[in-house]
């Protein structure tokens, strides 16, 4: 019947329909006489309701998150609402408060998406492909402040437990005083951007090629807060033996005291984790012009083979260990997820963890 009733509806018209419509973008539309389902309008219909009645039998009506009982079904993303029968894999049943928590990940989604059209247009514009404009340094910097801002903002809001709640624009004068607050916010990116690459040495297009490594380093930040934010939280009993059984495992495993640290960028290094094993050795090295961390510190395998970095707090705990001469011994404690935790002996003097 589902199937039935999204052919009867349009089928993949569903995929063109406008996202949430202010009565002030409804009553424009409707004066052009265009149909259109609007999002609200879109979950009131019988196609959903046997959608989210058989995610919800599926999931046997538990939140993927906090596994108390679920009443809601959430996308993942949207790239297929309106064929939601055809990849029941982007739905999951939640409850109502993981609900205004896990909408984080997808404003992150959506960060992640410009951060990586960001990098296709820099790249395009060094390779003077067709259609690609100028990217100039003072451009890109200013959105790579702003997408920095964003994440931390999310982080800030997601780490405080603060309900996600949409901004609806009820009113012209609400929607003129947005566009003010935007206009504001892009001239001070804009000052902040031109700070930053002023000095800078080069043609336009050596400058912009310069941010784009600093664009790629927010990629696997942004990734990292979206699995955080989606992760299953366990009930606390479960949660506190699974603590205890992972740091018994890791000290099982490691024979250096000191701090566990997630090593960041394997996406765009070695691109996967396979043949790396708990108790593996590996070797930090410092990279003092790295464009982005002065104190960046690169993770190789023995091999010589890059793994990733350590993330910039702790780089900022170990480079000076480094630059003087010191050698760190680290080796690999667990991989959990694809992701892959180092063990690094502490700092001289300092206590370890």
């Amino acid at each position: 019947m589902a199937h039935e009733e999204w052919l009867a509806l349009g089928g993949k018209k569903f995929l063109c329909m406008p996202g949430k419509l202010t009565p002030l973008h409804e009553a424009s539309l409707a004066a052009r006489g265009q149909n259109y389902i609007t999002h609200s309008d879109y979950y009131k219909t019988r196609y959903w309701a046997l959608v989210r009645q058989a995610v919800l039998a599926r999931d046997s009506a538990t939140c993927f998150r906090c596994r108390e009982p679920a009443s809601y079904v959430h996308h993942l993303f949207y790239n297929f609402r309106g064929e939601d029968h055809l990849h029941p894999e982007t739905l999951v049943s939640i409850c109502g408060a993981c609900h205004q928590i896990v909408e984080y990940a997808r404003l992150a989604e959506s960060l992640l998406t410009k951060i990586q059209r960001r990098i296709s247009l820099c790249k395009g514009f060094l390779e003077d492909r067709q259609g690609c404009l100028d990217q100039n340094a003072a451009h890109v910097a200013a959105r790579l402040l702003g997408y920095h801002d964003e994440l931390a903002e999310l982080e800030k809001l997601f780490a405080t437990g603060t309900p996600y709640k949409n901004p609806r624009i009820q009113s012209a004068a609400e929607a003129e005083a947005m566009s003010e607050r935007f206009r504001a916010e892009r001239e001070a990116y804009d000052k902040r951007a031109m700070d930053l690459v002023f000095g800078w040495e080069g043609s336009e297009k050596e400058r912009a090629e310069k941010l784009i490594p600093m664009l790629e380093v927010e990629i696997p930040k942004v990734e990292k807060f979206i699995a955080k934010v989606l992760e299953p939280i366990l009930p606390s009993a479960e949660r506190l033996e699974k603590n205890r059984q992972g740091y018994t495992v890791t000290k099982a495993k490691s024979n250096i005291s000191g701090v566990e640290a997630l090593v960041v960028g394997i996406k765009f290094h070695r691109g996967h984790t396979d043949g790396i094993v708990s108790g593996e050795s590996v070797q930090l090295v410092r990279e003092p012009n790295n464009a982005y961390d002065p104190n960046a510190i690169r993770v190789n395998l023995q091999t010589g083979e890059t793994l990733g970095y350590l993330t910039k707090e702790f780089a900022a705990v170990f480079a000076k260990q480094l630059d003087a001469g010191e050698e760190i011994p680290a080796q690999v404690s667990k991989i959990v997820r694809g992701k892959v935790y180092v063990a690094v002996a502490a700092p001289s003097g300092a206590k370890s963890f």
